[in-house]
């Protein structure tokens, strides 16, 4: 039985992993087929540990049993797990969902049904944060695949609420790092200053996502600081209130 397998790989003692892990690959190996069917049942069965396999494998792009199925099956499968997302939209299973679609970009598979799903996931507030995960990874390849405009959509969630704004700040750097040789320096100036004034609101009102925020829009300062010369008063001064704010040391540092 997959699923007591499954149990047993989650639960087993140090002693008997390996053994537990060699019969699993064994399976996986000879049986792809039928792994990937077990995988899905047990992903819509809400198991988060059989959600987190699946996604390995996905990520192991030169020996993942995704690579068995025809072109087809694979945008078949796809289509399952978006029928299943729009009823249990986890983060888990966002992942999963772009770790997907990213291998779709690469093979320049269909991603229309991915691209309409994010379209109305993007109405739902509460699936906002997790539906930018599936974004984020697109954009790993390429960030004018979107038959939408993808800046607009990212200027609108970084006013929203912490836990999407967050997730939007991840997507801006992705953005920011594949361009930032091609992007107008004004352009990325006025992104970045953005991105400041939404961690500096996120410090006022005591959001839990400040350091997370902070240290990605960092990692693009220090690659493209040089974009907010027209900007340094006014980042000075952001700067110097986030240095009064009571928060933590690590994002005075």
């Amino acid at each position: 039985n997959f699923k007591n397998l499954l149990k047993s790989l989650q639960n087993c003692s140090q002693d008997d992993r390996l053994e537990v892990q060699k019969t699993y690959y064994q399976f996986r190996q000879q049986y792809p087929e039928q792994f990937l069917e077990y995988m899905l049942n047990c992903v819509q069965d809400n198991d988060e540990f059989a959600i987190v396999l699946f996604r390995q494998d996905i990520d192991n792009s030169d020996s993942s049993t995704l690579m068995t199925r025809s072109q087809q099956d694979q945008e078949l499968l796809m289509q399952q797990l978006l029928t299943f997302a729009a009823k249990s939209p986890s983060r888990s299973v966002m992942q999963l969902i772009g770790s997907i679609a990213l291998h779709f970009a690469i093979k320049s598979y269909d991603l229309q049904p991915t691209f309409d799903f994010i379209q109305q996931a993007m109405q739902v507030p509460s699936l906002q944060a997790n539906t930018l995960i599936v974004i984020d990874s697109i954009c790993a390849m390429d960030i004018n695949m979107f038959p939408f405009d993808l800046m607009q959509l990212l200027q609108q969630t970084l006013q929203k609420e912490d836990d999407v704004a967050q997730q939007t700040i991840y997507v801006l750097h992705k953005v920011l790092m594949k361009l930032r040789s091609e992007m107008n320096s004004e352009v990325k100036g006025q992104i970045l200053m953005a991105c400041f004034n939404r961690v500096l609101r996120a410090i006022q009102e005591n959001s839990q996502q400040v350091n997370k925020m902070y240290l990605k829009v960092i990692e693009c300062f220090n690659f493209m600081g040089d974009s907010l010369q027209q900007n340094i008063e006014e980042l000075i001064e952001i700067l110097s209130q986030i240095m009064a704010a009571d928060v933590d040391q690590q994002i005075k540092t």
